[in-house]
């Protein structure tokens, strides 16, 4: 995306939210071009929106990717 280099310059942490794993590998892709680590991990926790909570109840994983600046994500 064209606004990827300033929500890198604007932010140390990114936390993306989403059903879609593909995506969020690609996001990851990106992040780690801009120096930031990720983390992925399936969502377990209640959901925070309504898009999560439509695609838990449909049994459809979620995913939480966790970028950041530090080493230790």
């Amino acid at each position: 995306s064209a606004a990827m280099p300033a929500l890198m310059s604007i932010c140390t942490t990114i936390e993306v939210r989403s059903n879609w794993l593909t995506y969020l590998l690609e996001f990851a892709q990106a992040a780690q071009h801009y120096g930031l680590s990720s983390d992925l991990v399936q969502i377990t926790t209640p959901p925070i929106t309504p898009f999560e909570r439509k695609y838990l109840a449909s049994e459809q994983p979620c995913w939480q990717l966790l970028c950041s600046a530090d080493e230790q994500v």
